[in-house]
């Protein structure tokens, strides 16, 4: 299944996070992307409008018009669908990065390879050296 995704300049319907409840929206512009630009998210990928407000994109303007309110149900379904096809494409079960100690034992579990090994005080220059 093939998802839109938003770019700067589209013109969305957004529902802001105090009203995922009642399901209202609003218009605009897209001025800035503020989720993974390549990358569908379940609930909508997030946008800030021309105007300052952000919130997560529900639909294209050109696509169904302006809207005023959307089933909170609906967007449940859509997010299942994203969800689905996502682990569909990947290779395995999804991952779940919310568990902290998960993601704190594959950081500390794997060698650092960045440090350097320790410097030796033979290795600095002594007085001698520096005349």
């Amino acid at each position: 299944m093939e998802y839109r995704l938003p770019k700067v300049g589209d013109r969305v319907n957004i529902i802001e996070k105090r009203n995922y409840e009642n399901g209202k929206l609003t218009t605009g512009v897209v001025r800035r992307l503020l989720s993974n630009p390549a990358e569908v998210h379940p609930r909508g990928n997030k946008v800030e409008l021309n105007d300052g407000t952000v919130g997560r994109t529900v639909s294209f303007v050109d696509e169904v018009g302006e809207q005023p309110f959307v089933d909170p149900g609906q967007r449940e379904e859509f997010a299942r669908e994203v969800r689905s096809a996502r682990n569909q494409r990947d290779d395995g079960p999804a991952r779940n990065f919310n568990d902290r100690n998960d993601r704190r034992e594959r950081r500390f579990d794997r060698p650092n390879t960045a440090l350097e090994p320790p410097v030796k005080i033979s290795d600095l220059p002594g007085e001698d050296d520096l005349r």
